[in-house]
């Protein structure tokens, strides 16, 4: 185990003991070993998995590896962090964001995250910088 020095003899039990240890991990900023917990705790249960890729996710976007949040996660909500984003299509500036505003990403290329939804309004060529995104 990676974490607990004592797990529950229930796999379902101890799983779900995981995943409080990776929600605390991730709030103390521990991104790397929350991901591994996260990962062990989808090996002991995996009927749940889907709660624990998303505590993954997180941990994988709060570490800035989009590909994988977005593989545990599609779409991936982020927030913007800047007081102001612009959403880009090329060169091309297509809407722009403020600070605190939530948006639906579902692929991340360099360092540019496709935009699929702002405030439930959907974008089909939008993209925002990773620097824009809030991280923590």
């Amino acid at each position: 185990m990676l974490f607990r020095s004592a797990q529950p003899k229930d796999p379902r039990a101890a799983a779900a003991a995981l995943i409080v240890d990776a929600r605390k991990l991730l709030s103390d900023g521990h991104y790397e070993v929350a991901i591994a917990v996260a990962s062990e705790a989808m090996v002991l249960d995996p009927s749940n998995a889907a709660t624990y890729k998303k505590v993954r996710a997180n941990a994988y976007k709060l570490s800035g590896r989009f590909n994988e949040a977005l593989a545990d996660s599609n779409p991936l909500e982020v927030v913007v962090g800047s007081p102001m984003a612009e959403l880009k299509s090329g060169v091309n500036v297509v809407g722009n964001v403020t600070g605190g505003t939530k948006l639906l990403v579902d692929q991340s290329k360099g360092n540019w995250l496709k935009v699929a939804s702002v405030d439930g309004r959907a974008y089909k060529w939008a993209w925002l910088h990773k620097r824009d995104i809030a991280m923590g």
